[in-house]
């Protein structure tokens, strides 16, 4: 887990695609266009960063394990939206749990077995 702010998410995500997509042998960004396209990217990042360009940042937390802090409460925050939704079928099998069995969970039927 982590605790951040939405300026130290862009921060990583700046920091890590620079290190490790200019500085990273074979699976580096080599030809000319490519690195240009991808500086180009980046200076765009920077920009979102320092909030000289408008955008829209989609949290998508099908564990509801994420919690961002309304500055306006005990009002609604009026550049945020908060969408709740089931979880697709893909979303619980790669959480892994369309295999759980949830059946007598309470051991009910432990109960009968034992006497």
């Amino acid at each position: 887990g982590r605790f951040t702010t939405l300026e130290g998410i862009l921060d990583q995500v700046y920091d890590e695609l620079t290190e490790k997509v200019f500085n990273t042998g074979d699976s580096g960004v080599i030809d000319i266009d490519d690195r240009a396209e991808f500086r180009e990217f980046l200076r765009k990042l920077e920009q979102v960063k320092s909030a000289e360009i408008p955008f829209t940042l989609i949290l998508d937390d099908p564990l509801a394990n994420s919690h961002v802090q309304n500055l306006y409460a005990p009002d609604l925050d009026p550049n945020m939206e908060i969408v709740s939704y089931e979880r697709t079928w893909q979303q619980d099998e790669d959480l892994g749990l369309n295999d759980m069995n949830v059946e007598s969970y309470d051991g009910d039927d432990m109960k009968g077995a034992e006497s």
